[in-house]
């Protein structure tokens, strides 16, 4: 929804819609949620209807709402994720910055802001999924679940990290986040030695990595796995950084790929020679 501008001042409404325009652009980056357009969403600026209401007549589980408030060189927003299916407020938060760039101001609360809805929104789903019935799971329930195993770094977790995975595939084959989780988790296994074939592992790595991408060039996670498979796999840093490089471009505020993308770059700057020793394979 349209922040609202509660400066007293009309003319400052250009700044209120600036953030909802940007967090609308940011949030489309996510290719799991559907982002309902600005002309939409708009459309409803100071109507009477309920939140309810409004999502329902969108077609929507999720409203973010806000409001921005300006006084001299100072501001505040503040907003708020609201589950319209079940009425209740999931997130809300609240920003002061001083007024040094507004544009500068405009990112920085933008970025925090639609990481955060992000996390909220994936959370909220994660919990659903666990309590869903098979009648009513879908593919990116599956992701998730497998998501939640692969971050565990054990080889159970990655097995099963990997038949979630598999699941998901079975109901969407285009599933890039699927293929993406199945290449991590063979990565898991080939660097930390949980298999008895590390050839093995590192093929089935490197073809999930692939099909991640091919399934959707614009989805982080696939360059990410593509990045690391080049890196652990192939000792090819230049394409790893490309891809991991690539990850970042497309969600350039997520920390999950800001923190994939850092230790490579880290290496970079240490130099040639204690990169060789550190990237040895233990």
């Amino acid at each position: 929804m349209p922040f609202r501008n509660l400066s007293g001042d009309r003319s400052e409404s250009y700044f209120s819609d600036g953030i909802t325009d940007d967090i609308l652009t940011d949030l489309s980056r996510y290719a799991e949620l559907f982002i309902i357009a600005r002309h939409s969403s708009f459309a409803y600026r100071g109507s009477d209807l309920t939140i309810a209401q409004i999502a329902r007549e969108l077609g929507v589980q999720y409203i973010v709402e806000g409001s921005i408030r300006r006084s001299g060189d100072r501001i505040r927003v503040t907003a708020q994720l609201v589950d319209a299916e079940i009425g209740n407020q999931v997130w809300a938060d609240r920003y002061d910055r001083e007024l040094t760039d507004l544009f500068e101001v405009q990112d920085e609360i933008t970025s925090i802001v639609v990481n955060r809805l992000v996390g909220e929104i994936t959370r909220q789903h994660y919990r659903r999924s666990l309590v869903k019935t098979p009648e009513t799971i879908n593919a990116y329930d599956y992701v998730l679940r497998a998501l939640d195993y692969v971050w565990k770094f054990d080889p159970d977790g990655n097995r099963q990290a990997i038949a979630e995975a598999e699941r998901a595939l079975v109901l969407d084959p285009g599933a890039a986040r699927a293929h993406a989780v199945i290449s991590w988790a063979y990565l898991h296994f080939y660097n930390n030695g949980f298999s008895d074939d590390l050839d093995a592992a590192a093929d089935k790595c490197a073809d999930a990595a692939r099909a991640a991408v091919k399934a959707d060039e614009r989805e982080p996670w696939a360059h990410t796995v593509m990045g690391w498979m080049h890196q652990w796999i192939e000792r090819s840093t230049g394409r790893a950084l490309s891809e991991l490089d690539q990850a970042v471009s497309l969600n350039p505020a997520s920390v999950y790929f800001l923190g994939a993308f850092a230790p490579f770059r880290t290496r970079m700057l240490d130099g040639p020679r204690r990169r060789c020793r550190n990237w040895k394979r233990r």
